[in-house]
């Protein structure tokens, strides 16, 4: 099974494609890194061999002989029902238009563009950004087109594009991004993160070219004007994704603005949705600390904006925040791209305004300010198309949202000095300096004599020429010295014990030497490094004084529900001392990090749903939280298609559960709480 998608009720739709005669198809352009020099390009190779991008600065139409550069793709994938490719440009010029067709054994494509970032501070930008697509289409295809009238230099897209991440759902979605293509062909780059409708981070590796497999990453818009941190909310917000946050947030201090977008929101504005108190201590506290200017979240398929903010418990203080106009983050969200609309009936003291409709954010971006207007997407057919050459005037009949404090949502940047239009200064040319020669500066003695001035030559010489005598002892008898003593030689030594964590499963590596006998090595593990107990034993190789190399495996310490877990190697043979290792300490993903499933409150059922792309053996366990499997099921040798299946939690007490869906490789965890 190359993916498995899971755990929820879902509609399938009927399967379309815009056009089943294109050799190429499901075109996207990415930013993921420098936006101003680089591009991905992303499309779906439907038949034909050999793809080449033919792309330049004149546009030449479909004549692919005519363009000046061509670029092989750089990898292509099997993914969600799709030859996904892939084709990096680098060495882009900045604030420029590239226009590029695609030509394979069979044909070329139609002739599309794209435009670079600018590289300086001194161009306003224009960014929209939502996220929740996942289910009605028809509100999905509006707010797409509304995208292509618009044309701004980006869309921060931030999750649940899909509501089960099958190979049915993403082919439909990749045709329904098609609308974000304007008339003439222009194609807006996509900024992508991970919802909790993307079941893992592969999905955005293999369809977005994600650039690495945390799917957390930063770059700058307009040099230093503008700097967006994507973060992967469907993983511990503390841990190495803090850490990350943290050290690139006190990296890049020079930004004029500093944005994020991720999908859970800190604190939705509806009730039907849990609040984020990992979130808010680990990323709000670093947004506030480091100045982050505005947040994006998603998820809860509401309407917010906030005043400004910050993490607060002091007085006056609601749901661990506060206004703070001088220093806060203004959050803004919270989905609405064609995913069901939820009442926005959790309001805060600190909530600017809140909705329930379909809608996303129209943002502008320059050194003086920002502005964000929520647009209504519902209209999208009746609104006019923005000029190519004012982006940021809204066109015709747009619906922009007006509620009680006003339709933009405004930040100024009091150090900039006000103007219409901003021009970039002229350098101011100076001559460099004459060179001079840098003077020496000699070592100083280290006990210094006074000696008095003379500008004679004669007098510097005599006294560098008397330097005091220096005393040279007589020569003592060579005595040879004693041979140094033996080393003393450790048998059955253990070299080192290390330990490496990758999606909550623990890994162990072990050297030993001086292996005179068989030896066993026992791996024992604790939750409080005070007792511990044996989890798996083996014993070694033949007898050998050269170094050896043992491993373990734990893929059930997640299942203790402890945030840190202990590990020893106890070890010996029959014929010495029983020894044990140092301690190693990990940390794991906490149980309340990941997604909760829904269970019906009346009957104790839990329905799930997954998908398989490929025939394979599927196997459902449920874990309590002391690390107990209370349910086991398996099904073997399932063929490629959807499954539902209902699992019966009337027998468990209440508390959480973790639940664990396999199927070869992969997995999917996911927490259930039983009141």
């Amino acid at each position: 099974m190359k993916y498995l998608s899971n755990l929820f009720l879902f509609v399938l739709l009927v399967f379309c494609t815009k056009n089943i005669t294109a050799k190429t198809d499901k075109y996207r352009c990415i930013w993921n890194a420098d936006p101003s020099t680089m591009m991905t390009i992303g499309w779906g190779q439907v038949s034909g061999t050999n793809p080449v991008v033919y792309y330049d600065t004149e546009d030449y139409g479909n004549n692919w002989e005519a363009y000046t550069y061509a670029q092989n793709y750089s990898h292509s994938i099997l993914s969600k029902g799709m030859d996904n490719h892939f084709a990096r440009l680098t060495s882009l010029m900045p604030g420029t238009t590239y226009y590029f067709v695609i030509k394979d054994s069979e044909g070329v494509s139609e002739r599309y563009f794209f435009t670079t970032a600018p590289d300086n501070p001194y161009e306003r930008i224009s960014i929209i950004a939502g996220g929740d697509s996942r289910n009605y289409r028809k509100s999905r295809q509006k707010a797409n087109l509304l995208v292509s009238k618009l044309r701004p230099h980006c869309v921060m897209f931030a999750g649940d594009m899909t509501a089960s991440d099958n190979s049915i759902q993403w082919p439909q979605w990749f045709d329904d991004w098609q609308l974000t293509i304007s008339e003439d062909g222009r194609i807006t780059p996509i900024i992508a993160a991970r919802g909790n409708h993307e079941y893992s981070n592969e999905t955005l590796v293999k369809l977005f070219d994600a650039p690495n497999r945390h799917v957390y990453y930063a770059f700058n818009i307009g040099g230093n004007l503008l700097r967006i941190y994507t973060l992967n909310s469907m993983i511990a917000a503390g841990g190495d994704q803090a850490a990350w946050l943290e050290g690139d947030l006190e990296a890049n201090p020079e930004n004029i603005w500093k944005f994020a977008h991720y999908h859970h929101p800190i604190r939705p504005h509806t009730k039907s949705k849990r609040d984020k108190e990992k979130q808010r201590v680990s990323w709000a506290t670093l947004f506030y600390k480091h100045g982050v200017d505005m947040v994006v979240e998603c998820d809860a398929h509401t309407v917010k904006t906030t005043w400004p903010i910050s993490p607060s418990l002091e007085p006056g203080s609601d749901a661990g925040f506060i206004r703070d106009d001088e220093r806060g983050t203004v959050y803004i969200g919270e989905g609405c791209w064609g995913a069901p609309i939820r009442a926005n009936n959790d309001d805060k003291a600190w909530t600017r305004n809140s909705g329930s409709f379909n809608q996303f954010k129209w943002i502008f971006v320059d050194q003086y300010s920002v502005e964000a207007r929520t647009v209504k997407t519902d209209n999208a057919d009746e609104v006019g198309v923005v000029s190519p050459y004012d982006v940021f005037t809204p066109p015709a009949n747009l619906d922009i949202w007006n509620p009680s404090n006003g339709d933009v949502v405004r930040i100024e940047n009091y150090d900039a000095v006000a103007s219409v239009n901003p021009v970039p200064p002229e350098p101011v040319r100076v001559s460099p300096p004459i060179s001079k020669p840098i003077p020496v500066r000699e070592k100083s003695p280290k006990k210094e004599v006074e000696v008095p001035p003379s500008n004679s030559q004669e007098t510097k010489e005599a006294i560098v020429s008397k330097p005091l005598p220096v005393y040279i002892p007589p020569k003592e008898k060579e005595v040879t010295p004693p041979p140094p003593p033996p080393k003393p030689v450790f048998i059955n030594q253990l070299e080192s014990f290390n330990t490496r964590v990758e999606e909550d499963v623990v890994y162990f590596m072990m050297d030993a030497k001086n292996e005179t006998e068989q030896m066993f090595f026992e791996l024992q593990r604790s939750t409080n490094n005070i007792y511990f107990k044996e989890i798996d034993i083996r014993t070694s190789a033949e007898p050998s004084k050269e170094p050896k190399s043992y491993s373990f495996v734990d893929d059930g310490a997640l299942f203790l529900n402890s945030p840190k877990v202990y590990y020893r190697i106890k070890y010996g043979s029959t014929n010495t001392e029983t020894r044990y290792s140092m301690v190693r300490a990990v940390q794991l993903t906490p149980w309340e990090d990941y997604y909760e499933l829904e269970l019906n409150p009346e009957s104790n059922l839990l329905r799930i749903h997954y998908a398989l792309e490929e025939v394979g053996d599927v196997n459902l366990n449920i874990y309590n939280s002391q690390g107990k499997e209370e349910i086991e099921q398996s099904f073997e040798q399932q063929k490629a298609g959807d499954y539902t299946r209902l699992v019966d939690l009337r027998g468990l007490a209440s508390g959480t559960y973790l639940l664990q869906l396999r199927s070869g490789t992969e997995s999917v965890i996911r927490r259930i709480v039983i009141p």
